[in-house]
């Protein structure tokens, strides 16, 4: 039977974890590597003005679910008239792949 310190000292461990873990985003790491991409076909709708860019649909970090969804692709406005899209990616990183968001340039 585990003495009272013990179970003290697990308790308090798991509290600690607990607050830390809230204290900073969700970077999750995938193991193993996420899948290859695959070839899919996305009919685009069309352009709600001339100026509009196509964002890919990328992953998007879902607490309840505790995974990765996929967000369908969309036309947006750029955030100024340089402005260039970077897609979303997958980052090898120590003990798994971690998913880049995409951003604006």
């Amino acid at each position: 039977m585990k003495s009272a310190n013990q179970i003290l000292t697990v308790v308090i461990a798991a509290g600690m974890l607990s607050l830390l873990s809230s204290c900073f985003p969700a970077v999750v790491a995938v193991r193993p590597a996420p899948p290859p991409p695959q070839t899919v076909i996305i009919e685009r709708p069309v352009p709600p003005h001339p100026r509009a860019v196509w964002v890919e649909g990328e992953y998007v970090w879902n607490r309840r679910a505790r995974a990765y969804v996929l967000v369908p692709g969309h036309w947006e406005r750029p955030v100024r008239e340089s402005a260039i899209w970077v897609p979303g990616h997958w980052q090898d990183r120590r003990g798994g792949s971690v998913w880049i968001p995409g951003y604006w340039r």
